[in-house]
């Protein structure tokens, strides 16, 4: 019997602050790709090779931790408490079929499903009951 995952009870990991209504990142970026790097591929056996981290955002003031690889883009849904941005670092979406996809494959405000790519493209979830990212 498989429970839901309520997106209350995710994990969250501090990744960045608003300031001036621009989103200003505050990892360790080496440090999180490598972690993240060797994690999807244990995990979701994707050699992503990710060289780059940022937070996106939307029209409507959504917020996302992307990963960038020369193929690959994967992201992670971030909420914004008290000019705080915190991923939910639990789950991540992967693909290298619709990378070029403003929506394509990124996580659901649910924080259960990823959207998938318009062009039908393959979308991995990948999911962990801790942080994927440190």
């Amino acid at each position: 019997q498989c429970n839901p995952v309520d997106a209350q009870n995710q994990i969250r990991t501090l990744v960045g602050r608003l300031e001036n209504d621009s989103t200003v990142l505050t990892v360790d970026i080496p440090k999180m790709l490598s972690t993240y790097n060797s994690t999807l591929l244990k995990m979701s056996n994707i050699d992503a090779k990710f060289s780059d981290i940022s937070i996106k955002t939307t029209n409507d003031k959504q917020y996302f931790l992307v990963f960038k690889g020369s193929s690959y883009v994967s992201s992670f849904l971030v909420i914004e408490e008290k000019y705080q941005l915190f991923a939910y670092s639990g789950i991540s979406c992967t693909t290298s079929d619709c990378a070029s996809e403003q929506f394509g494959c990124t996580p659901k405000v649910s924080g259960v499903a990823c959207w998938p790519c318009s062009n039908k493209g393959k979308c991995t979830k990948t999911v962990s009951n801790r942080s994927l990212i440190d």
